[in-house]
């Protein structure tokens, strides 16, 4: 399959972390952009544990702190206000780039994700999860209820035995 990015040829798979990182750097533009001031109820999950925006963070807030009359234009928070706004999904096939994701976001804000319907997901999703070393309450944030929180479902009403 091959798809246009402004304006570059990427194939499936080889193409995916410039498209991840392209938009991992979107990712700063709602809180920038003042969106989740305007928008406050707004409920946004990024794929890919956020693409390479965590990696990114120090240099969006290093920007927005060294000029900002390029970065903070249109809010005056900086972008670190931001974490635990927004939520990310857990498909990075890697146990420590999940673990810099639940550092970086929280282990309430990375939930479950799959990849469906296509096919670079994991054969069980949550297999990766379910592998780690982690507290029995985190790992059931992840697989379950951090995606609950974010649909806006009440896991109390749930029977999740």
């Amino acid at each position: 399959m091959v798809g246009r990015y402004n304006g570059l040829k990427v194939r499936r798979g080889r193409g995916r972390p410039l498209l991840a990182g392209k938009a991992a750097n979107g990712q700063g533009v709602p809180a920038l952009r003042g969106v989740f001031e305007r928008l406050p109820s707004l409920r946004i999950c990024f794929a890919h544990g956020g693409g390479a925006f965590a990696f990114t963070l120090g240099r969006i807030q290093h920007g927005f702190e060294a000029r900002p009359d390029l970065v903070a234009v249109d809010n005056p928070h900086p972008p670190s206000r931001y974490l635990g706004r927004f939520w990310v999904d857990s498909l990075l096939h890697d146990a420590r780039a999940l673990r810099f994701a639940l550092e970086t976001f929280g282990a309430t804000r990375v939930a479950l994700g799959s990849d469906y319907p296509f096919p670079l997901g994991e054969p069980r999703p949550g297999t990766l999860i379910r592998s780690m070393e982690l507290d029995p309450r985190v790992r059931g944030a992840l697989l379950v209820r951090n995606a609950l929180e974010w649909l806006g479902i009440d896991a109390s009403r749930l029977d999740l035995a």
